[in-house]
């Protein structure tokens, strides 16, 4: 046989699999019968590569090995998730806010499902979470349900556990809080006081400008590997379509945060839509603008 092979015009490869009868004599004979020079060579490549796995065939256990346990850690997590009511895609369609957290006649309250998403999902019990512009304090109602501790300040407080302060410069230490929750005036949406420093009296420009300084602040008093999380929305002015959501999210990357992304938290039955109707769509409409009915969660990470 091995003087045949010494005279066959077939790759060598194939040669040294008939040598060592590592092939079937039926498929000997079959390949033999072959004079088509690319499908030798292709059965050359298949011999290489069942000879190369077999070389390695503890080696790709291990692989494997390795793998399931990896898999059976992340379905561990996503059974944890589950159990916790976590939303794994980015539309939230959470529904009537939740009124246990914060006071439910605050206007421009955050949803409550939005902050205990927030802090499930980047947080572990005993972390500490900031919210620089707490409101109502939902955050602070939440943080206590889910056993997390909390720093809370604005520039209007609305109850004791909410510190007075302006959120452009923010009283902690470097890299001292695990989450940031962020949820700024839309613009001049809703008008919080009457004070020069509330950014829900300023005009766009400033509001970028102070916005990128309270973010600043977070960036600073955020510990390596946390996160933060902005819930904003964008609005119509004059006709024009202002998208604050990009905006924010362009500055927060200048300022060193990494994007990870974001959520679309859907609007039902808002306050815009039931006091006005079909003339708040006949004015989109006029304006060529969409009606905007989701408000956008930003993630981003310092590292």
């Amino acid at each position: 046989m091995t003087d045949l092979t010494a005279q066959l015009n077939i790759p060598e490869t194939i040669k040294q699999a008939i040598r060592n009868k590592t092939v079937s004599d039926e498929t000997i004979k079959e390949i033999l019968s072959i004079k088509n020079p690319f499908t030798l060579y292709k059965i050359a490549e298949i011999i290489k590569r069942k000879e190369r796995y077999e070389k390695n065939i503890i080696k790709t256990a291990r692989f494997a090995e390795k793998r399931h346990n990896l898999m059976k850690e992340k379905i561990s997590k996503f059974k944890d998730a589950k159990d916790n009511r976590i939303i794994l895609s980015t539309i939230w369609d959470i529904g009537k806010r939740d009124n246990y957290a914060g006071d439910p006649n605050f206007y421009g309250n955050a949803p409550t499902q939005v902050i205990e998403q927030c802090i499930k999902r980047l947080t572990k019990q005993g972390d500490i979470v900031l919210d620089a512009m707490a409101g109502s304090g939902t955050t602070i109602d939440v943080c206590k349900i889910l056993s997390r501790k909390v720093i809370a300040y604005d520039l209007n407080p609305t109850r004791p556990e909410i510190l007075k302060n302006d959120s452009r410069k923010i009283p902690l230490k470097d890299d001292s809080v695990d989450l940031g929750f962020l949820h700024p005036p839309y613009l001049d949406m809703v008008k919080y006081s009457n004070s020069d420093d509330d950014l829900s009296n300023m005009s766009l420009d400033k509001f970028l400008i102070s916005i990128k300084k309270v973010i600043t602040e977070y960036y600073r008093v955020l510990k390596r590997n946390g996160h933060m999380c902005i819930l904003i929305g964008d609005v119509i002015r004059d006709g024009k379509f202002l998208p604050i959501s990009r905006r924010m999210a362009n500055i927060t990357e200048d300022i060193g945060f990494i994007d990870r992304g974001y959520a679309l938290k859907l609007t039902r039955g808002s306050i815009s839509q039931q006091m006005r109707g079909n003339i708040l769509y006949a004015e989109l409409l006029a304006s060529q603008n969409l009606k905007i009915n989701h408000d956008s969660i930003l993630f981003f990470k310092k590292v």
